[in-house]
């Protein structure tokens, strides 16, 4: 077993304002130092990670201090796939912003079939390909689908 990974934990990144939004990650550092990252790749664009759904959800809420991480569980283990593969099941349990992501991709696949031949099972929680896809989809097909109904959702926030 690595020793690194014997500090392995997963962890959630909640909104103090509305209980549904949940991002479940794991990582083998303190979680103080984990937090450190996301409040950086949030607010920085040069990160590659700066329109991924949880910071721009960040960003729309306009006050950090009402989001906060905390510890879901310690789980030691030996490699990072076993820390990954125990996340996706968290994920799967509780985490509610991947669902988001996965429901932005098959709704702009739906939207936009003249650019996807895809079909997708809208049943479950996605495969590992559309959550890899619904990641990187442009920041325009969040604004579409998505952006705005959560806009709404914050006005006065």
């Amino acid at each position: 077993m690595s020793d690194k990974y014997k500090n392995g934990k997963i962890y959630t990144i909640r909104y103090k304002n509305d209980d549904y939004l949940i991002y479940v990650g794991s990582t083998i550092q303190p979680l103080f130092k984990r937090w450190y990252e996301h409040k950086s790749k949030a607010n920085n664009e040069k990160y590659k990670a700066y329109n991924l759904l949880l910071y721009q959800k960040i960003r729309v809420t306009n006050n950090l201090n009402d989001w906060y991480i905390e510890l879901y569980e310690e789980f030691s283990c030996e490699n990072k796939e076993q820390l990954n593969k125990r996340e996706g099941t968290i994920i799967r349990e509780i985490g509610t912003l991947i669902r988001m992501y996965i429901d932005i991709y098959r709704t702009h696949l739906h939207t936009h079939t003249h650019t996807h031949t895809q079909t997708l099972d809208l049943s479950g929680d996605g495969t590992d390909d559309e959550k890899k896809e619904a990641k990187m989809l442009p920041m325009s097909v969040y604004e579409d689908v998505w952006h705005t109904s959560f806009d709404d959702e914050f006005a006065g926030v």
